[in-house]
């Protein structure tokens, strides 16, 4: 089945998402509409929804974006993502959550998630102001990205949160 089938079956992940929510680009949508749907992308998505995705909406207590989710070889190598990228496993999701709530949400996850997030980055502008943020589960599929991750994205760098202090 194609990505772009899946909102005529309006099939529910949760209680505010559906599956056709995490087939997107809003850069390539002719690329995402055009994935196959495989049975363990699915599950994935299920995942990561029940466990990051639908938590954080259940915060903000309002609609929630996904800007990125699940993404073939094509859409990643289009939106130049990374090789090991957990989008390519249906394991990360970029929420389009921007300013200053951004950040709240950002050290809720750190103080509550971490059992559970793979990775976590928050993605700023170049005037510092958050744009998105990038959640993943702890790897079900072979990734080798590290547990735990929490991250901060400016510029061409990342900085690394140890604890109470930000590393580059």
């Amino acid at each position: 089945m194609k990505a772009s089938e899946l909102k005529e079956l309006r099939y529910k992940v949760s209680d505010n998402f559906y599956l056709h929510e995490f087939y997107v680009s809003e850069t390539y949508p002719d690329l995402a509409a055009n994935m196959e749907v495989e049975i363990e992308d699915v599950v994935a998505i299920s995942i990561l929804v029940h466990q990051i995705v639908q938590p954080v909406r259940d915060f903000l207590g309002y609609e929630l974006i996904i800007g990125s989710g699940k993404r073939d070889d094509a859409l990643n190598d289009a939106v130049e993502g990374s090789e090991e990228s957990q989008h390519l496993l249906a394991e990360a999701a970029d929420l389009e959550i921007a300013g200053n709530i951004a950040w709240k949400v950002y050290h809720w996850l750190i103080e509550e998630f971490s059992n559970v997030i793979g990775q976590c980055i928050i993605y700023l502008n170049q005037n510092g102001i958050p744009r998105f943020i990038h959640v993943s589960t702890k790897t079900y599929r072979g990734s080798r990205k590290p547990c735990g991750e929490f991250l901060v994205k400016y510029g061409g760098s990342f900085y690394r949160f140890a604890g109470s202090r930000w590393d580059s």
